[in-house]
């Protein structure tokens, strides 16, 4: 006899209709189940970690190739710390200049930092410093553009000149920094401003660089205003700014400066700090620094804040008493005066007829590095 099955009420067909319908696994159902679940978390972590690798590559390739526009060596060269070569009496001395859109060096400077004692002191090199180069004779801040016109590297014509400085000065140059106006600007305000002490009453009005200062003010600058006034050069108008002399003091000014700020509050002396700069100095600055220095060379910044500043130095300087040039003309004839028909002033060593005969600047600078 068959069951009779019991006839179902409308409100009990839709209540059954609503609940799910259970599934009676195997055992084996239940494995094959996990085992899918399985290779599914397997391909997403695997996914995850190509992304992860992807992205670490991508930076990686970013920041050597950055790297290896702005120091020699590549990205691992940061996981190891090299000592800095230092001269004989234990300094390190960086040639630092600036070269303008055909390659002319209107900015040259060294800066010397004694490894031990963090003594520091920097001095310029004036721009119409009549010379032997590559191409001829003429002022020093050709001899860049000069190796650059015969096919040299942009590192080799900076070496160029830095031979030509020790030739000049008696200085080793253990490194070499290029930069542009653009690292300056980022730099200062990086730093969050740099305080500089005017040392004359000066004003320029030139473009976007107008200021006026007075003697002994300290100003805050931003890096546009310390841009204007590292090339500040008495044009329009402007008064204060008496000599090429003064004007690469005070470019050595807003260095120090510069340096000072860094020193205060860390924010460009540590490798993160740094590498966070990277994208800008790989399209504005070239040095022959090796990224296995770079911590040694942030150590050393760091320690040259204990160490005595002793300011900035140049060829002329009325207040030391120095007088290591003179003017002369490379055209001196009353016919040719100087300026006319290709005539050019320049800046030839004094006390000597010869124009490259540089032993008293040698004596000079042997006393200055030697404190």
């Amino acid at each position: 006899m068959k069951k009779r099955v019991k006839d179902m009420t409308a409100k009990e067909l839709d209540k059954a209709l609503d609940e799910p319908e259970l599934v009676n696994l195997s055992p084996k159902g239940a494995k094959a189940k996990k085992q899918r679940k399985k290779r599914i978390a397997l391909w997403v972590s695997l996914g995850f970690v190509f992304l992860l690798l992807a992205g670490i590559g991508a930076l990686i390739f970013v920041v050597s190739n950055d790297l290896g526009k702005s120091f020699s060596g590549g990205i691992f060269g940061l996981l190891q710390k090299e000592k800095l070569k230092t001269d004989e009496h234990g300094r390190t001395n960086v040639l630092i200049f600036g070269a303008d859109d055909i390659g002319l060096t209107d900015s040259i400077m060294v800066a010397s930092v004694d490894q031990e004692t963090g003594d520091r002191l920097t001095f310029s090199v004036p721009r119409d410093l009549y010379v032997k180069h590559g191409c001829g004779k003429g002022k020093i801040n050709e001899v860049y553009s000069c190796e650059v016109r015969r096919g040299k590297t942009e590192a080799e014509a900076a070496q160029a000149l830095a031979s030509k400085i020790t030739e000049i000065t008696g200085v080793e140059v253990q490194y070499v920094v290029s930069l542009d106006f653009t690292v300056l600007k980022e730099l200062v305000d990086r730093v969050g401003g740099i305080e500089v002490v005017i040392p004359h009453n000066m004003a320029e009005e030139n473009g976007s660089c107008n200021f006026r200062y007075k003697e002994g003010q300290v100003v805050k600058m931003n890096g546009e205003q310390a841009l204007c006034f590292s090339r500040a050069r008495n044009s329009n108008g402007g008064y204060g700014i008496p000599n090429d002399f003064e004007r690469g003091r005070n470019q050595q000014r807003v260095i120090r400066s510069l340096q000072t700020a860094a020193l205060n509050d860390g924010k460009l002396l540590t490798p993160t700090a740094a590498l966070s700069t990277i994208d800008s100095m790989g399209k504005h600055l070239r040095t022959s620094l090796h990224t296995n220095e770079l911590r040694s060379a942030l150590d050393l910044l760091k320690g040259s804040g204990d160490g005595n500043d002793r300011g900035e130095y140049t060829f002329m300087d009325k207040e030391r008493g120095v007088y290591l040039l003179r003017d002369e003309c490379t055209v001196s004839t009353t016919e040719a005066p100087c300026g006319a028909n290709g005539g050019q002033m320049i800046l030839v060593p004094a006390g000597t007829t010869d124009w490259y005969n540089y032993a008293k600047i040698h004596e000079h600078f042997a006393e200055v590095m030697a404190g």
